[in-house]
């Protein structure tokens, strides 16, 4: 016997050691370890002191990373409130803007020798091969201050525990923050556990707002060692730990601070104490002999606990984590042989066979009586077996089902049920698929049930002569799906209807064409398809609101529908875009019939809440093709038509025509074609003389864009400005245009302007003080001499910062200059409100020179006004010297047109920019 227990104590030590050996009782160590520490909680030194960029900062600075001249700012001020050494777990290994970097380098050397800044190892992965990076502060930073390493390693389970003493790279040494922080301790490349029992929560924590702002108690931070770090949580720097559970990476580098300076760097157990400590036990449980199992059972326990406390004490008092899972493991395997050796397995197997069998019925009579859904058994004779309380109330019963005669509880329709599984010969061939009637109740309700029956066998009945007989039970099991059902329908017509106007949606529509498509009648196939689209809906939303804009569609749903033909549908496909489907012998013409009259009866005034809105339509039509594959085709073709009925000004109707998706397709490759334009430098600037007309000089050139195609040649910017406006390349190119302009005008005599146009969208979305001002200096251009062109259509964007941009513009000396001036609304206002020292005047007043009279009068007027407000006055499209001789009579200041030099690349205007006796006579004549 003592043999045998001799045996099996030692196989429980093997096997206790092998599952500590092969990590299968790390968890339970760490667990035990982290649970000391929490029981023993252990106040910090308070040397150390956390500065946190927390949510408070960030809200007040504005959105992370903050410009280096804050940083800066900070260390300043805790030098000044006393701060002894200063950590910054921040990455400052990569350059910022100039200025600012500057004020971080002499922060840190005023500092002198205060600093310690982070330094880290990571993985960088790049295609197929991986490589370690050492990120380390910039040079001019790091040599007034100290580096410390801030890597962290998590253990599998996601927890960190330890902390590294530093770093070896390339034979330097790197010494951890807290290492540095705690006196420099040099254990270079090993880890230290760090003593979570000592509370985190009581390390004092500053907002770093509040030391910038200057409210925090000095002597929070004299004679402190300070860390600075990311809080927020939007910064994502933060850490599992036993005891704390998640905190900030700088709160960790403080623990694992505070550890070092208390002496807690816990150190494991080695293996001999844990080998000494389980033979120990098995020697404890050998000598204590053969006594009762519960008395063996109390004693593990006893000494299981005593081992525990004793590990607690050593762990609090030496900073020694004892590992006592492998221990636990023994005394639980101990405990767990000696309650098996006392048990009678077969005995406890042929209870538990007992109970069950004693409980089954109980608990199957339970279960259905509970169950959620309608469920009623019924024998072979048609008696109620069981039923759950569901049943009763499903079927609006006021008693309970258990005894009763099917046939006179159940409904019809459930007891057809069961009479047709039980006559199935072969009860495992009976159908389980569930079927949806609707019953009328007793209190004459009509209820959706769904309902299946099932039928089973089972030993209950007495046999004669003993024993038991099978019968058959009929099993029917229903649920009210009335409500769900109902919801089913609504999501089905929410799905095909629209909300707000109650027509179909597209989702429809693509159903209804897809019928068309898919008919083989030929006259059903012969389909058309109208789109209708309202002018300026958005300005009826942005001007009135959306409520009104709503009531606006219903009503224009409710005219669309009461002009609708027989047999055709009219829908909302989104928006305030319709669509109607025509089929049969008639639909072109119907089609073409709706359009029109829709469009007409949108022009009507609408009275919408109180408001007259006076709106426009236009709409798009689209005849079946035999191309046509399926409904996007011809949708899309109606689309087409749309668009080009809005092109030609709206309020009309459009029939596709082949030429139309032509257009279409061809814009889209002049996008494509554009964006690829900018990247291969197919884009060349142009300039065109400006004339000075009093002594026939040159004054100066306006910039003009040239788009040199590989296919289509040279491209004129009126075929393509309108798109890259379109597309959103108009800030691209015109920024491209400005510098290349500013850079090679640059080079010319000094006394040559050059004027640019600016794209009013451009104007719009860009920050032309700060594009012009960089466009200057890249191209070493004097502001003086650079005027920059803009139309009437700036001033019409709403916009609250207009004049503060031209009047910065103005303050560089950069010139404004008003072009196409008598054009569209040339508001004499602009003129007044607005910075402009230049107005150029539309060629179409110059080309009817001198003999159109009213053109005439209109070039006076401009000039007088022009000489009254001290503007310069351009005349473009020049190409007469007729033409030369009136606007010089007028006091004209400037004249530029093919008389004096098209539109030319920078190589061929060089030539023509000193005055040419042929201009010069041009003008005495």
């Amino acid at each position: 016997m003592r043999l045998r227990r001799a045996v099996a104590a030692a196989l429980i030590i093997l096997v206790a050691l092998a599952a500590h050996w092969g990590g299968l009782l790390r968890p339970l160590n760490h667990a035990l370890t982290s649970l000391r520490m929490y029981s023993e909680p252990r106040q910090p030194t308070g040397d150390v002191v956390v500065v946190d960029i927390d949510a408070k900062s960030i809200a007040t600075i504005g959105s992370w990373p903050w410009p280096r001249r804050l940083h800066a700012e900070l260390i300043d001020r805790l030098v000044e409130l006393g701060a002894s050494d200063i950590a910054f777990d921040i990455d400052f290994s990569a350059a910022t803007n100039p200025t600012d970097d500057a004020a971080l380098e002499a922060a840190i050397a005023r500092a002198a020798g205060k600093i310690t800044l982070a330094a880290f190892v990571q993985k960088q992965t790049t295609g197929a091969d991986s490589a370690v990076a050492f990120n380390r502060p910039l040079a001019r930073f790091a040599k007034n201050a100290w580096m410390g390493s801030v890597n962290v390693r998590q253990d599998s389970d996601g927890i960190v525990r330890q902390f590294g003493y530093g770093l070896i790279l390339d034979g330097k040494v790197i010494p951890s923050i807290p290492s540095i922080l705690a006196g420099g301790i040099s254990r270079t490349g090993r880890e230290f556990s760090i003593d979570f029992s000592i509370d985190t929560r009581a390390i004092d924590r500053i907002s770093l707002i509040d030391v910038l702002r200057g409210t925090v108690d000095p002597q929070r931070l004299a004679g402190k060692k300070v860390i600075v770090g990311a809080q927020a949580v939007e910064l994502r720097d933060f850490f599992n730990v036993p005891v704390a559970g998640t905190i900030s990476g700088a709160m960790l580098q403080a623990a694992a601070t505070e550890t070092l300076l208390q002496g807690r760097a816990l150190e494991p157990s080695s293996v001999w104490v844990e080998v000494a400590g389980l033979m120990l036990i098995a020697l404890a449980v050998l000598a204590i002999g053969r006594v009762r199992w519960s008395t063996m059972v109390a004693a593990l326990i006893a000494i299981a606990a005593l081992t525990e406390a004793a590990a607690a004490m050593i762990q609090k008092e030496y900073a020694f984590a004892t590992n006592t899972a492998p221990w636990h493991v023994a005394f639980a395997t101990f405990a767990i042989a000696v309650l098996v050796s006392e048990i009678d397995i077969r005995e406890l197997l042929q209870n538990m066979w007992r109970l069950r069998a004693s409980n089954a019925e109980a608990l199957l009579t339970k279960v259905v009586a509970d169950n959620f859904a309608g469920v009623v058994v019924v024998d072979e004779t048609g008696i109620v077996r069981a039923a759950s309380r569901s049943a009763s109330e499903l079927l609006n019963l006021r008693r309970s089902l258990i005894g009763a005669a099917a046939r006179e509880v159940l409904p019809p329709e459930l007891m057809a049920g069961i009479d047709a599984v039980m006559a199935v010969p072969e009860f495992d061939r009976v159908s389980r698929r569930p079927s949806v009637t609707v019953l009328t109740r007793r209190d004459g309700q009509e209820r959706a049930i769904e309902h299946v029956t099932t039928v089973s066998e089972v030993e209950s009945v007495p046999a004669e002569g003993g024993g038991l007989r099978r019968q058959r039970v009929a099993t029917v099991t229903f649920t009210d799906v009335t409500e769900q059902r109902a919801a089913e329908a609504q999501i089905a017509y929410m799905a095909r209807f629209d909300a707000l106007t109650e027509l179909p949606n597209r989702n429809l529509v693509i159903e209804r064409l897809e019928d068309v498509f898919a008919s083989k009648d030929t006259a059903v196939r012969a389909s058309a398809v109208v789109c209708l689209d309202l002018d300026g809906f958005k300005n009826v939303n942005d001007s009135l609101g959306h409520q009104t804009g709503d009531l606006l569609l219903q009503a224009v749903a409710q005219k669309a529908t009461a002009i609708l033909p027989h047999g055709a549908m009219v829908a909302r496909l989104g928006g305030d875009e319709f669509a109607a489907i025509f089929s049969g012998k008639t639909a072109s013409e119907d089609a073409v019939e709706f359009a029109t009259r829709a469009v007409h009866k949108v022009n009507l005034p609408f009275d919408i809440a109180g408001h007259r809105i006076l709106i426009s339509a236009s709409a798009g039509v689209a005849l079946a093709d035999a191309r046509d594959r399926g409904p996007d085709d011809i949708l899309k073709r109606a689309d087409v038509a749309l668009s080009r009925a809005k092109a030609n000004g709206g309020n009309g109707v459009a029939i596709f025509e082949r030429r139309m998706l032509e257009a279409v397709v061809e814009r889209q490759k002049l996008e494509l074609d554009l964006w690829q334009a900018l990247e291969r430098e197919e884009f060349e600037v142009w300039y065109q003389p400006q004339v000075e007309l009093r002594t026939g000089r040159v004054a100066g050139v306006e910039a003009l864009l040239r788009w040199r195609h590989p296919d289509r040649g040279l491209v004129m910017p009126g075929d393509f400005i309108p798109v890259a406006e379109a597309i959103g390349l108009i800030d691209e190119l015109g920024q491209w245009v400005l510098e290349t302009a500013c850079a090679e005008v640059a080079t010319w005599p000094a006394d040559v302007r050059l004027a640019v146009n600016v794209s009013s969208a451009q104007f719009a979305r860009c920050d032309m003080a700060a594009l012009v001002a960089s466009a200057l200096e890249k191209g070493n251009l004097p502001a003086s001499r650079l005027d920059l062109e803009i139309t009437e259509s700036v001033f019409l964007q709403p916009s609250s910062t207009l004049h503060d941009v031209l009047t910065s513009l103005r303050s560089m000396g950069v010139g404004i200059a008003l072009d196409d001036f008598g054009t569209g609304y040339s508001s004499l206002g602009y003129l007044q409100k607005f910075p402009i020292t230049k107005i150029k005047l539309d060629r179409q007043f110059v080309a009817d020179l001198p003999a159109n009279a009213g053109s005439a009068a209109i070039v006076r007027a401009v000039a007088s006004l022009a000489r009254e407000l001290k503007l310069q006055l351009n005349a473009e499209g020049v190409e007469m010297v007729a033409q030369v001789a009136f606007l010089n009579a007028y006091g004209i200041d400037e004249v530029q047109g093919y008389l004096y030099g098209r539109p030319a690349p920078a190589r061929d205007i060089i030539g023509t920019l000193e005055p040419s006796t042929e201009g010069v006579a041009r003008l005495r004549a």
